[in-house]
């Protein structure tokens, strides 16, 4: 738990002092961050299905476009 702790920003910090384990900050964080997380990862799928390579573009640019959805 404090490895979880330490890694937070001070805000989050404060937030959670009043939780006494790991799977209640988990929860929390959970709930918090939670609808962003399932955006990010619709739109790293719709990106990854729309993406084409355009005629004439080199492969390594369009293998780069492609490495961008990775991070999201």
């Amino acid at each position: 738990m404090c490895y979880i702790r330490a890694s937070m920003s001070n805000v989050l910090q404060k937030q959670h002092e009043e939780h006494q384990t790991a799977r209640q900050i988990m929860d929390n964080l959970e709930e918090m961050f939670g609808e962003q997380t399932i955006q990010a990862k619709t739109d790293a799928i719709k990106g990854l299905m729309n993406c084409r390579q355009k005629v004439g573009t080199p492969i390594k640019e369009h293998m780069m476009k492609e490495k961008q959805f990775s991070y999201l």
